[in-house]
């Protein structure tokens, strides 16, 4: 679950990533006018747009459910139980 969890949280670097890298492609080898204003923008357009997504994704590991036996278990994960060492 900590692996496929981390993955998760490791799609926006990438993407972010991969924004600057077709910046860098359009501005280098396309010879486009393109500014880091021009950069940023997008960057945080994308942001804007998958904010909710994100914050789901971040909070997910505290979001738990009651079981029949008192205890509680991770919604996505129902074998890992909450709040124990």
């Amino acid at each position: 679950p900590v692996l496929h969890y981390l993955g998760s949280l490791m799609v926006w670097p990438m993407l972010a990533g991969g924004i600057m890298v077709a910046f860098g492609i359009a501005k280098y080898a396309l010879k486009k006018d393109i500014g880091l204003n021009e950069v940023i923008t997008a960057q945080g357009l994308i942001v804007s747009a998958v904010y909710i997504a994100l914050t789901a994704l971040a909070v997910r590991p505290f979001q738990c459910v009651g079981n029949p036996d008192g205890t509680s278990s991770m919604a996505s994960y129902r074998n890992v139980v909450c709040w124990q060492d």
